[in-house]
């Protein structure tokens, strides 16, 4: 009995391994047939998704918890998809979002202050939203980053999805791993609250630190 186990699995490998190359050599002749640009542009997203996906476990360990389940269970948007999505609403100015202010929203606000806190409360001026609306959450400033002639915000993490409710009640425990950056975006821009900042001071309100905070928000009801 032994003896024929033997030559079964000496038969069955072979097997699994002429099947295996069935797959596998279809795939490297479609490799080798793209250019050279298209692959370092495939390397490049894969590694770019690669190492947001490790971003994104390691933020799980950051959080409590709860929030890590939260956020663990949450639908992910990964670059370069996620680009075409934050090219909407970044960057931010007093005229708009987007690449040179190409939108300015409905009932739109943009402020400078000097600290977190009066720039986080902002959330609280977006009224009128269903709580059960799903929103884009970016936590972190995305890079801008080239690759040949294109260019791509591309985030440390990737772009969560989740329900504005959830969003409004993650900020605090989100704003101690944001790194002075928050995004809560409508998937349809119908409202949105993003902190950023630069270096700097606001006249007679000077931060220490040296942080001037960008608020851009706008309500889904503004009139």
């Amino acid at each position: 009995m032994v003896i024929g186990s033997a030559l079964s699995l000496a038969q069955f490998w072979p097997m699994v391994l002429n099947n295996l190359h069935r797959v596998v050599n279809p795939f490297i002749t479609w490799l080798e047939q793209m250019d050279s640009d298209e692959r370092k542009r495939l390397i490049f997203f894969k590694s770019l998704t690669n190492n947001q996906r490790r971003n994104r476990e390691t933020l799980l360990t950051l959080v409590d918890p709860a929030l890590a389940q939260t956020l663990g269970s949450a639908t992910c948007i990964y670059t370069p998809e996620s680009h075409d999505i934050i090219a909407n609403f970044l960057p931010i100015t007093a005229n708009g979002i987007g690449v040179r202010a190409k939108t300015r929203p409905l009932g739109y606000h943009y402020a400078e202050v000097a600290w977190p806190q009066e720039a986080l409360k902002q959330v609280q001026q977006i009224r009128g939203v269903d709580l059960n609306t799903s929103c884009y959450l970016l936590i972190t400033s995305p890079n801008g980053i080239r690759q040949g002639s294109t260019g791509y915000w591309v985030p440390k993490y990737p772009l969560f999805v989740v329900d504005f409710a959830l969003a409004k009640r993650l900020i605090p425990q989100l704003w101690s791993v944001a790194e002075h950056f928050l995004a809560i975006i409508g998937c349809q821009l119908e409202f949105g609250m993003i902190i950023d900042h630069y270096c700097g001071y606001v006249e007679n309100d000077v931060n220490p630190d040296e942080i001037v905070y960008e608020v851009a928000w706008w309500p889904a009801n503004a009139v």
